[in-house]
């Protein structure tokens, strides 16, 4: 896909993205563990609780699959 003219595209630091991951990839797994234990458990609103956390959990694993494919692009122009 090619940038428009006068679009930006968005930059993070290393840090900022590993925190990303570990959150999407480690953090957000665990919200199938708590829904289990709160229908387990009859917790009030346990159905409205895990669509959130599987709703954050996707926009997260997005979030991250294009900021790697911002990086990887710009690691092809690049000259060895």
């Amino acid at each position: 896909m090619e940038k428009k003219k006068g679009e930006k595209e968005m930059k993070v630091s290393n840090k900022v993205y590993d925190i990303l991951c570990f959150i999407a990839k480690i953090i957000a797994p665990l919200a199938t563990l708590v829904s289990a234990i709160m229908t387990i458990w009859n917790v009030p609103y346990a159905e409205q609780i895990t669509a959130t956390l599987a709703s954050i959990d996707v926009f997260m694993g997005a979030l991250v699959t294009i900021l790697k494919a911002q990086y990887n692009k710009g690691r092809s122009g690049e000259q060895p």
